[in-house]
């Protein structure tokens, strides 16, 4: 009979222990819990702030886009540009004067008015 009150006794003990036991890792994970939720939290607001931030720096680059829109010329056609890149492409010639005697030739005349137009 001792026999089995010992082991009643300890069993007993052991039962305490590990319901001390649930007792402490029941209040970590409430208590983890509550971090977590605290931390989604905080993560929730602080994506909420990005997001307003986001969208009012998205307002302010439209409304300087418009804004140079307004303000600049229209784009040239393509076909004008094409034509002005080819142009700024080509070497360009220096063109020669010569005077003799602060007169100029005929030959000089044509470089200077090639159309045949002049002022006279």
């Amino acid at each position: 009979m001792t026999s089995l009150f010992a082991q009643e006794i300890r069993l007993s003990k052991r039962h305490e222990e590990i319901v001390s036991q649930r007792l402490k890792l029941l209040q970590q994970m409430k208590s983890k819990v509550g971090d977590q939720n605290k931390e989604k939290a905080s993560q929730i607001q602080a994506a909420e702030a990005a997001f307003k931030r986001n969208l009012s720096l998205l307002k302010d680059i439209e409304a300087a886009e418009k804004s140079l829109q307004t303000r600049s010329r229209p784009l040239p056609p393509p076909e004008l540009v094409s034509l002005e890149s080819l142009r700024n492409d080509r070497p360009v010639k220096p063109r020669q004067t010569i005077r003799t005697n602060g007169l100029f030739t005929g030959h000089q005349w044509k470089n200077i008015f090639p159309n045949g137009n002049s002022f006279f």
